[in-house]
């Protein structure tokens, strides 16, 4: 009778333990829906980071050095300025735009020194 209990006992913990295993609360953290990150420009910056990064710029930035902060630009242009002064000059102005419900958009403008085009003013401007 003693052997019997045991034997009960015993196969009585081992079903338990096979139930509560395949019984497990989900994993809740694996499924858990990424955290939204806000609007991204056409190459994929979150319009947070940029207004982060945004602080750290400094007139006189390389290109490599924009493009490390912020990605590629959504679009690029040629442009001249002081056209209707004595010395007229060219620009590069590089455009980030953020999507959304309020269009928010950073424009770089380099101008051309030393054979490198340099950081010379930026602008944030809502749409």
């Amino acid at each position: 009778m003693l052997l019997r209990m045991k034997f009960l006992l015993v196969t009585l913990l081992l079903a338990l333990t096979f139930v509560g295993c395949r019984h497990r609360p989900p994993d809740t953290a694996a499924h858990q829906p990424a955290a939204p990150r806000g609007p991204l420009s056409k190459h994929g910056m979150p319009l947070a980071q940029a207004q982060t990064n945004a602080l750290l710029l400094l007139p006189g930035y390389d290109m490599a050095a924009v493009t490390q902060l912020f990605k590629l630009p959504d679009e690029t242009a040629l442009k001249t300025y002081g056209a209707l002064t004595r010395a007229p000059w060219n620009g590069l102005e590089w455009t980030y735009r953020w999507g959304g419900a309020k269009r928010l958009t950073v424009v770089f403008e380099f101008s051309e020194a030393a054979k490198a085009w340099l950081v010379n003013h930026w602008e944030w401007s809502k749409f």
